[in-house]
């Protein structure tokens, strides 16, 4: 569950932050896991697991977040440049 909150965590920051952003968002995420493993007393290989996942997660998110910008960016510019296409040019 917290990869999946990683997840989407990493595309919303894309939306909005540059990539220096998943420094302390990978941070917050690893003092999450951890105190998440100490409460559910899981060993120390369980716990590393999560910080390699929900890192994973964060990063993914953040690229697919950032590749979806760019293709509705593309995809306005193209409408866009079709308008001006299809518009009569009225003489004045």
């Amino acid at each position: 569950m917290l990869a999946n909150f990683c997840f989407l965590c990493g595309v919303v920051l894309s939306f909005r932050f540059k990539t220096a952003i998943l420094i302390p968002a990978t941070l917050l995420v690893w003092v999450l896991a951890l105190v998440g493993g100490l409460l559910a007393r899981s060993s120390g290989g369980a716990i590393a697991l999560d910080f390699a996942i929900t890192t994973v997660a964060l990063q993914l998110g953040y690229l697919i977040g950032t590749v979806s910008i760019a293709g509705l960016v593309a995809l306005r510019r193209s409408r866009q440049r079709a308008f001006a296409a299809k518009r009569p040019i009225v003489a004045r």
